[in-house]
């Protein structure tokens, strides 16, 4: 089985900042890590433990890490039906989700 990667920064701002700090081209970064916020993209997040998206109360706290690890869980949930929603929202399929399933996505409340 595939060792997955932790995703070691709080937010996507903090690794482009870390990673031009520790002197990655400015251009090369900002593009990789938007792309891979960017929803439609999730299929992207493949390689990671996306419970390390939201594994610490500062991670969990911010909105965005929430709604990226949302849309990463329904993109494989609906992967897991058949269901390709690579370059869409994932929550866009949503309604082809078990609403049992989708209820246990309780990081937003």
């Amino acid at each position: 089985m595939m060792q997955l990667k932790s995703y070691e920064y709080f937010t996507g701002k903090d690794e482009i900042f870390h990673r031009i700090n520790e002197g990655e081209e400015v251009d090369r970064v900002v593009k990789e890590v938007v792309k891979k916020w960017t929803p439609g993209n999730e299929y992207l997040w493949k390689r990671y433990n996306i419970e390390t998206l939201i594994d610490t109360q500062c991670k969990n706290k911010k909105l965005a890490n929430q709604l990226l690890y949302s849309r990463i869980v329904i993109y494989r949930m609906l992967l897991s039906q058949g269901i390709n929603a690579r370059g869409s929202d994932p929550f866009k399929y949503k309604h082809k989700i078990d609403s049992g399933a989708l209820a246990s996505l309780t990081i937003l409340h």
